[in-house]
């Protein structure tokens, strides 16, 4: 297995008048690709606050493992 460089995450606002949250990388503050819903969750009686990331499984922009064929040959395989 290759090694991974570790990436680190902020939470961010869409804008500054927003409430909806988006999961960007720290060092380009580009939102993660296939991204649909963000949602955090806090309540002093509940323990820390957890937050919720909802993710497309598939497509260009969906997960895909480490380790997994890159998603240009995939997915371009698949749409011809």
């Amino acid at each position: 297995m290759s090694e991974s460089k570790v990436r680190h995450l902020v939470l961010k606002r869409v804008s500054d008048k927003s409430s909806h949250l988006a999961l960007c990388d720290e060092e380009t503050g580009i939102p993660l690709a296939g991204l649909t819903a963000v949602k955090m969750n806090c309540s002093v009686f509940e323990g820390p606050a957890t937050i919720t990331a909802t993710f497309d499984v598939g497509g260009p922009q969906g997960i895909r493992l480490v380790g997994d064929e890159p998603r240009q040959r995939v997915w371009g395989a698949k749409e011809t």
